[in-house]
């Protein structure tokens, strides 16, 4: 076998090698992955093969189960960790189990500890998998292939759990600059089902295709939303502090009050990120996603409340309500909705 891997050398450089000099090359001066892929060290698995990834693409992670020790943690995966979080611009973590997983079916043996110590001592950081499969009684499962599937896919959900314990994951996720996602790889069909939270299950790749080109759709959209109102958000008189409250309470649907504003740099900017699914910009389903876009309800309009009362409209706008008030009634001043989230009309004009 060694002569076989020594032959496989030679042959990766006359022929491989030369195809993809110029990568290398570049390789050469250093690396910049955005997906940290973690999986299990089964000889059967090769990443780069069934994700169709170029050298430089992964960043990987391996170990037996696929296992992360929750933080605080010495383990090489910790540092691994720490290393592509901090040094590398690492935008997605995949978690990817598979079929016929032997350290899954360590877990399920009892008496593991016996023939395999150091092994059943690791498999000790998926133990709260067995306690999951023993409060929904799928431990009481006689199909031993089904304990397994299920089994495996625990010890994904697990792992990403584990995941989240760490600082610097934990702060991505929460500024949204990371997304962490669970696969279980069949290597006897070839197929990758990926766990989607909203269907509480691991679906087929296509389907979860489609949930990721909604969630790019939205994301994108979104981007390009909050970008735009924020040159609405300093008001400089009364008028344009009241006109800006209007639309702020329009939006609390979706935002067809801005959608005019944002449609064609959304149309523009979606077909650069998924054109490659579609036949073409007229593409009748292409133009579906695109004006779909308009009912996305915004989530983070409270953001603009700094700017809007600090702004010379709205100290304008008290002023007047203090000058009526000595006429009048006293009024409250006028407040951001307290629901800010996005509606439909017109957006505004300042003049």
């Amino acid at each position: 076998m060694l002569i076989k891997l020594m032959l496989g050398v030679l042959k990766f450089n006359k022929k491989p090698y030369v195809k993809m000099q110029s990568l290398f090359e570049q390789l050469g001066k250093g690396q910049d992955p955005e997906t940290l892929f973690i999986t299990c060290a089964d000889s059967r698995i090769n990443p780069g093969l069934i994700t169709q990834a170029k050298p430089g693409e992964l960043f990987v992670i391996r170990n037996i189960g696929n296992i992360i020790p929750p933080a605080p943690s010495q383990s090489s995966e910790a540092a691994a960790i720490e290393f592509a979080l901090s040094e590398l611009n690492i935008k997605d973590i995949i978690v990817c189990g598979h079929s016929q997983c032997g350290a899954m079916k360590g877990l399920l043996t009892p008496d593991i500890a016996k023939r395999l110590p150091a092994v059943a001592s690791w498999l000790d950081h998926s133990a709260s998998v067995l306690q999951k499969m023993h409060d929904d009684h799928t431990e009481l499962l006689k199909d031993a292939e089904e304990k397994l599937s299920i089994a495996t896919k625990q010890n994904i959900l697990q792992q990403i759990e584990h995941l989240k314990t760490y600082p610097g994951i934990a702060k991505k996720l929460a500024n949204n600059k990371l997304t962490i996602h669970g696969w279980l790889y069949e290597f006897e069909s070839g197929k990758i089902f990926i766990y989607e939270p909203r269907a509480n299950e691991f679906i087929s790749l296509e389907r979860a295709l489609e949930f990721a080109i909604e969630d790019r759709k939205n994301k994108e959209i979104n981007h390009l939303a909050m970008d735009y109102l924020e040159k609405l958000t300093h008001p400089k008189t009364a008028k344009e502090y009241q006109i800006l409250m209007g639309l702020l309470a329009r939006l609390q649907e979706n935002i067809m009050p801005i959608w005019g504003g944002i449609k064609d740099s959304s149309q523009q900017k979606i077909w650069a990120e998924l054109g490659n699914f579609y036949e073409g910009p007229l593409d009748s389903k292409f133009i579906a996603l695109v004006e779909s876009g308009s009912q996305i309800k915004l989530v983070d309009l409270n953001k603009f409340q700094k700017n809007i009362f600090a702004s010379e409209g709205y100290r304008q706008h008290c002023s007047q309500l203090i000058q009526n008030s000595f006429f009048s009634n006293p009024q409250k001043p006028q407040d951001t909705p307290s629901n800010l989230n996005s509606s439909s009309s017109e957006s505004p004009s300042y003049s």
